[in-house]
């Protein structure tokens, strides 16, 4: 029978060495965790035969959401059938597609092996694996149920992409309406309207105020484009560094959450996410005071952020989390009063659960009567404008005929 040296952590932490023999790394594996130890790595002649493996070609770039969903999900699979953590980093290291997924296995692999827990690697990487992921690793490590804790992470970053691509679908044609529609008014008053300009001339006579004020429109924009161009630019840099602050980002929340339509759309993504990540979180065993601080910036709400921030307090101070809550103006009050009951009979994890279910499927009505009010508009505004250029082209020349007439 082959002698397998180990590396294993405790629950309290420590990290133990030894060596054991059994018939495979997963039958070491199963012995460490009968003495409460959860391997970190376990080295033998099985290791030592594929410590060479050839390597995939790879894709250069970025990682995507749905790479990092299945890095999370794959090791909680390789976890759950008794592969030692740092071998199934190993594996994932050798096994992705993508160069950028395949560093980031092989750090975390190095940091684990290295006496470090698998949260305490995530976190060198917070682009990657945010503090809702950090904080539910960390608490499958302290309980002892790290692969049901991943499995429970990569189905949370599923909902939450799914969530992510329903409303950017949903507002896409919005915006490509949007988009055509200036392109249209900026072609007809950059190309088409100069042409006019000498029919114009010829007619002679003063100009009807719609033409005057196209012509003058045409000519600024013709001869600033170069200006005007330069200042969307420099606006747009100092409108995103502005959000990225927390004043500028609770003023536009202020303002979503102000606007009829987009105010239906912003609750319930708000709520979705709020509750979904609390859920989750507390269902993990994550400490109530961490995840609430977690699921505040999950929310991505400044002004329920804030509202968060006092119910926190709230909380630390002994009182529950539905009464901490009564204050917010964001918080429908069957949310305040499902959280009551859920605290009341100590499924709190669970009806948040539920909340981020009702509002999930309340979200898609409240999308499509957004952008059933919007398009009409856009339609009806974008028409007028070009409607308005091309009477201001035509009207002088009905208004020679009526002349000539």
């Amino acid at each position: 029978m082959p002698t397998y040296s180990y590396r294993a952590k405790d629950s309290a932490g420590a990290v133990h060495t030894g060596t054991l023999s059994g018939d495979s790394e997963r039958a070491i594996a199963d012995q460490l965790a009968v003495r409460g130890l959860f391997a970190l790595t376990v080295e033998g002649r099985e290791a030592s035969r594929e410590a060479t493996p050839s390597q995939p070609a790879r894709r250069r770039g970025r990682i995507t959401a749905d790479e990092i969903t299945l890095f999370i999900r794959q090791l909680a699979d390789l976890l759950r059938v008794g592969v030692p953590l740092v071998r199934a980093l190993s594996t994932l290291r050798r096994q992705t597609s993508s160069a950028r997924m395949a560093e980031v296995a092989g750090d975390l692999g190095e940091t684990v092996s290295g006496g470090s827990s698998l949260a305490d690697a995530l976190a060198r990487h917070p682009a990657i694996f945010p503090n809702v992921s950090v904080a539910l690793v960390q608490a499958g490590e302290a309980g002892g149920f790290l692969e049901d804790v991943l499995e429970r992470l990569a189905s949370f970053r599923e909902r939450q992409g799914d969530l992510r691509m329903r409303v950017l679908t949903a507002l896409l044609y919005p915006l490509l309406l949007v988009v055509l529609g200036t392109a249209a008014v900026v072609f007809l008053l950059i190309y088409v309207v100069p042409q006019f300009v000498v029919i114009f001339e010829d007619l002679g006579g003063a100009l009807p105020w719609p033409t005057r004020v196209m012509l003058a429109g045409s000519h600024f924009l013709a001869a600033y484009w170069p200006l005007l161009g330069v200042g969307l630019v420099v606006g747009g840099f100092v409108l995103r560094r502005s959000l990225a602050t927390p004043q500028g980002r609770l003023v536009l929340d202020r303002i979503q959450l102000r606007l009829p339509g987009l105010r239906a759309v912003t609750l319930r993504v708000t709520v979705t996410r709020f509750a979904q990540t609390l859920g989750t979180l507390l269902r993990s065993g994550v400490p109530i005071l961490d995840a609430i601080q977690i699921a505040r910036d999950a929310a991505g709400n400044e002004v329920l952020g804030r509202e968060i921030d006092v119910a926190r307090t709230g909380v630390r101070e002994g009182r529950g989390l539905a009464e901490s809550l009564a204050h917010s103006r964001i918080l429908p009050p069957v949310v305040l009063s499902m959280i009551a009951v859920g605290e009341e009979t100590g499924t709190l994890a669970d009806v948040l659960a539920k909340i981020a279910d009702n509002f999930d499927r309340q979200l898609d009505h409240a999308v499509k009567a957004f952008v059933t009010v919007v398009e009409p508009g856009m339609i009806l505004v974008m028409g007028g404008v070009v409607g308005f250029i091309v009477m201001a082209m035509l009207l002088p020349i009905f208004t020679l005929n009526t002349l000539v007439q």
